[in-house]
This record gives structure tokens, C-alpha cells and sequence, in this order.
């Protein structure tokens, strides 16, 4: 029955991504009292990172691409966003006087719009071939 409601790649990438955002803010308040706000951001990052690989490679796109070349791209394209979301924090925080959690809110809206793009047209792209390919695709 889930896997009739999420069909398309989208919705379950959508899935893994919210998943991954309330793993990053999570890691992220926990890690604000220990760290600078910049360390506790790319470290939640990593964190949620991990565990989107993992969820989108296994259910969001149902890979059995290579994983080795996969999981690069996957960590490359993860570590330009990390770049946006650190000039995403830095702007906020430090130019605008926004609130470190309400910045890193923003920055994971606009890394996961990235991320997707990424997944979709370069990572798993063979698998995305497959999905779109397949009857009753709605992704």
C-alpha cells in the first residue's frame, strides 16, 4: 500500500528528504550547545547525508546502478550543498541577524530542491531512466 501511494521516484525522494531534513535540524539542535553553529550544520549535514544515500538509493530510486560511482556523485553533489548551505548560514546569520535555526530551516528548503536536481539528472539517472519507463509511472 506505500508503495502505491509514493509510485513516482519524486514522492518517495520527497519521503527520504523530509526524513533527512528532520535528522539534519534534530542533529543540528542537539550538536548548537557543543559547537559553533557553522561545525554543528555541516555536521548534521553529514549525518543526514548518510542516511539520504542509503534511503535513496535502496527505496526513493530502487538503484542497482554502480554503487561505487553512485555513492560519489551522491557525496560529491552532497558536498556542493553543503557549500550553498554554509553561504546560505553565513548570510543569514551573520549579514541578516536571522536565528541560526531559522537559517539552517531555510538552507535545508533550498539544498533539498538542489539535491533532488541532482539525484535525478546525475546520480541515479539510470535508475530514473528505468522508473520513468516502467507502466503506471507517475514520477
Amino acid at each position: 500500500m506505500i508503495d502505491r501511494i509514493f509510485a513516482g521516484h519524486a514522492a518517495r525522494f520527497l519521503v527520504v528528504g523530509a526524513a533527512a531534513a528532520v535528522l539534519q535540524l534534530l542533529c543540528y539542535e542537539g550538536l548548537l550547545g557543543l559547537l559553533p553553529y557553522e561545525d554543528a550544520g555541516a555536521l548534521a549535514i553529514l549525518v543526514a547525508t548518510v542516511f539520504a544515500y542509503l534511503g535513496n538509493r535502496l527505496w526513493a530510486f530502487r538503484s542497482t546502478g554502480r554503487w561505487r560511482r553512485e555513492a560519489f556523485s551522491f557525496f560529491f553533489f552532497r558536498a556542493v550543498s553543503l557549500g550553498i548551505n554554509a553561504v546560505v548560514l553565513y548570510v543569514l546569520v551573520s549579514i541578516m541577524r536571522t536565528g541560526p535555526t531559522t537559517a539552517q530551516v531555510i538552507g535545508i528548503v533550498l539544498t533539498t530542491l538542489v539535491n533532488y536536481i541532482f539525484a535525478k539528472l546525475f546520480v541515479f539517472r539510470s535508475s530514473t531512466k528505468v522508473l520513468e519507463g516502467s507502466p503506471g509511472h507517475e514520477g
